[in-house]
């Protein structure tokens, strides 16, 4: 049943869900591109094989950023966290890339909305308790 429930809760937090290259990074082989599946869920870029296996997860956060960059492939941009975790993603094409970015922009700026809400609500309270 809980399994049921997380698959719910999912679906209807998942803003984006696809498939996307990234990029490896080895230091015994040279950096490469992995075709993985990835799903853009509340606060979080989560990543795994297609399968559903080894799924891995990006934190994202109010100060988190996505912007596109240069690569040895097409329509790559780069996630990455104010604790300087990334990662960094191709896309198939244009289109597919900017509505990825279009994503994580709307998940940034709703995290950055909820931590400006409770920055406010904890202001209130402080000038309720002086009072």
């Amino acid at each position: 049943q809980l399994d049921d429930s997380r698959r719910i809760v999912d679906k209807v937090q998942t803003r984006r869900e696809g498939l996307l290259r990234k990029r490896t990074r080895s230091r015994l082989v040279k950096q490469t591109w992995h075709v993985k599946c990835f799903r853009l869920v509340g606060g979080a870029l989560l990543h795994g094989d297609r399968d559903g296996a080894g799924e891995k997860a990006l934190a994202l956060d109010a100060r988190a950023t996505a912007e596109a960059i240069k690569a040895d492939v097409r329509n790559a941009f780069r996630v990455r966290n104010s604790n300087g975790d990334e990662l960094q993603l191709a896309a198939i094409d244009r289109v597919d890339m900017d509505e990825w970015l279009a994503a994580v922009a709307e998940t940034v700026a709703d995290l950055r909305a909820a931590e400006d809400r409770v920055a406010d609500q904890a202001e209130r309270f402080k000038q309720e308790s002086e009072n």
